[in-house]
């Protein structure tokens, strides 16, 4: 839902800094598991997984394990991008624990195969619009973009320019 992609986008401007990096990896991201299919629920779901991972900068196993298993050649393609045609998606999460790749790289690397793919490989975005045909999920696409509307509009007014005020009115509420 429109909600989850701004709430995504939200954990990974607060996490980096920057919200247009985090609107296209947001939509990236949600590109990567329309690619693979996922259902809403499991978008959902995942988002909620990769929010609490950029939150706490580590990822468990089984974090790990559940974005992978809605996103696997997605995923195993960052691992491509960042470190070579050997590295797994399992030491991809090892180095990303350990400092070794950023998070920022990450979400970077996230940005280029969205928009550029990677070799053979098409787009994150061209994969997800291949599967992603029916009526259901153009609607819910819309949604997603709308969303990334949003949050193109609140870098443009600057998110302390808003949330400055919000949270000012909160100490009188």
């Amino acid at each position: 839902a429109t909600q989850d992609v701004v709430a995504l986008t939200q954990a990974i401007a607060d996490s980096t800094g920057d919200l247009d990096l985090a609107t296209r990896a947001a939509l990236g991201f949600n590109d990567m598991m329309l690619a693979n299919g996922a259902s809403a629920g499991e978008v959902t779901q995942a988002q909620g997984i990769f929010n609490r991972v950029l939150g706490k900068g580590s990822a468990t196993v089984a974090q790990w394990q559940s974005l992978q298993s809605v996103m696997p050649a997605q995923l195993a393609a960052v691992a491509r991008e960042l470190g070579g045609e050997g590295m797994s998606v399992e030491e991809l999460r090892d180095k990303l624990n350990d400092g070794t790749i950023s998070w920022n790289d990450f979400l970077q690397a996230i940005v280029k195969l969205d928009t550029e793919g990677s070799g053979a490989m098409a787009s994150f975005e061209e994969q997800a619009r291949a599967n992603s045909d029916g009526i259901g999920t153009a609607i819910q696409n819309m949604g997603w973009r709308i969303g990334s509307g949003w949050a193109e509009i609140i870098n443009a007014i600057g998110v302390s320019n808003i949330s400055g005020p919000i949270n000012a009115a909160a100490d009188f509420i």
